[in-house]
């Protein structure tokens, strides 16, 4: 998987309002969480394997 290391900004902040924060947890969280065309768990010996959908 490909990874921009030498452009990337990564910004931190505290959520004070609990209707952003709500938000921000149910629909782009969730969302983000759901797309495993590309993920992997990795491994107590180290190694990554594949999530594979539900339905398969």
């Amino acid at each position: 998987m490909p990874r921009n290391l030498n452009r990337r900004v990564e910004v931190i902040y505290p959520l004070t309002d609990e209707r952003i924060a709500s938000y921000l947890e149910d629909a782009v969280l969730k969302t983000y969480l759901a797309d495993t065309s590309k993920a992997r768990i990795m491994q107590p010996d180290g190694r990554y394997t594949r999530v594979r959908p539900s339905n398969q």
